[in-house]
């Protein structure tokens, strides 16, 4: 079985990823409150998966980013 591509899900346009990890928050709350039809429990799971690899996905490039930066830092301190 293929595993599938991750693909760059951000930046859309107003995406923050503070706002969702503040949402991912409400919701894992809504989820635990026991409140929730089963139906809607699945739907928000689903939306919670789906808003955590963006911010993986977010997460990763910036540390990317940031070791290129700290590595052209290196490189020039060495001349």
């Amino acid at each position: 079985m293929n595993k599938p591509k991750k693909t760059k899900t951000y930046p859309r346009k107003n995406w923050h990823y503070e706002t969702t990890v503040s949402n991912l928050e409400r919701v894992i709350d809504e989820i635990e409150s026991g409140r929730l039809e089963l139906a809607e429990v699945f739907d928000k799971f689903a939306w919670a998966v789906a808003a955590l690899q963006e911010c993986e996905n977010f997460l990763s490039e910036k540390k990317k980013q940031m070791n290129l930066l700290i590595e052209t830092l290196e490189d020039d301190a060495e001349f």
